[in-house]
């Protein structure tokens, strides 16, 4: 697990590859439950493409993916309770793979859906070792 930033007092930061699709993930843990650290952090570095806050100034969300504008990192993001929540893990994954598949120009098949159950298993398993697994 590679952390690459001096904010780890506010979330975590990991560099991830899925190799197969030669895909880079950028995977952040936000220490606040409204997932304002990281938003802080996008805001600084002028990346945008993340969910709004809602009236009160907080996030709706507990997790989200995104990806950068050029489509070469998908980025997901959690609060630090959510990584506790597999269902969580494994939604977010499954948004990933759709993401993936669109990037790689592959077809969802629901009558042959092995490549994506696999992907689907990978992306959980990478989000479970690098969340639940690991301070």
């Amino acid at each position: 697990m590679e952390n690459t930033n001096n904010n780890t007092k506010y979330f975590k930061y990991v560099k991830l590859k899925i190799p197969i699709f030669n895909i880079k993930v950028d995977l952040y843990v936000d220490k606040d439950e409204n997932l304002l650290n990281v938003q802080n952090y996008f805001d600084s570095i002028g990346f945008k493409n993340y969910p709004p806050l809602n009236s009160d100034g907080k996030s709706d969300y507990d997790a989200y993916t995104t990806y950068t504008d050029n489509n070469d990192v998908l980025i997901l993001v959690f609060n630090e309770e959510a990584t506790t929540k597999t269902k969580v893990l494994v939604h977010e994954a499954k948004h990933a793979v759709n993401v993936i598949f669109r990037w790689c120009g592959i077809e969802l098949d629901l009558y042959n859906d092995e490549v994506e159950c696999y992907l689907l298993e990978y992306i959980t398993d990478l989000l479970i070792n690098n969340t639940q697994n690991n301070e």
